[in-house]
């Protein structure tokens, strides 16, 4: 998701923060454009799914990457209630996917593009990282259920991970 919205403009703040270090972005380019990191040094676009296995794990080994920025994600609310397989089948299972390549190629390594939704509706305000996680839509549904799924990871495989809970993107 390295050519989205989010995913871009990390790639263009770390390629500025990191110079001569090199980037490999993953994108589908079903919501990410190539437009999006035109002219940025050290950084390799390879168009491929989450959810391709196979291609995920060469991708990985090919470029012997160390840690993997997951940005990767369809982020529509209303359209994840009115199309929640989609949501699930790309979010989660396609994250599932990813974490398997990477276990298999020991990167073990991951900074998870999460969100907001993951709350639900306040309890309390001002939510902190402690506030009870409920999420009210199909969307926040699956990335809480890949925070869980990381947990696992970490838990059981030595993984270390780190979760970003967005309230308002800006670029």
């Amino acid at each position: 998701g390295g050519a989205g919205y989010i995913g871009s403009q990390f790639v263009r703040y770390y390629t500025r923060c990191r110079p001569g270090e090199k980037v490999v972005i993953l994108d589908n380019l079903v919501e990410g454009h190539v437009e999006a990191i035109d002219g940025l040094a050290d950084v390799h676009l390879e168009r491929a799914d989450i959810g391709d296995y196979e291609s995920v794990k060469k991708i990985l080994l090919e470029h012997q990457v160390d840690a993997v920025v997951h940005f990767a994600s369809y982020c529509y609310v209303g359209e994840s209630q009115e199309n929640p397989s989609k949501y699930y089948q790309n979010n989660v299972a396609g994250s599932i996917s990813l974490f398997r390549a990477m276990d298999e190629c020991q990167v073990r390594k991951l900074v998870f593009s999460s969100s907001c939704a993951t709350y639900g509706v306040p309890v309390e305000l001002p939510i902190n990282e402690e506030h009870p996680q409920n999420p009210i839509n199909v969307y926040g549904l699956t990335k809480l259920l890949i925070e869980k799924i990381l947990s696992g990871y970490a838990e059981t495989k030595d993984w270390s991970f780190t979760a970003l809970r967005y309230f308002n993107a800006a670029g």
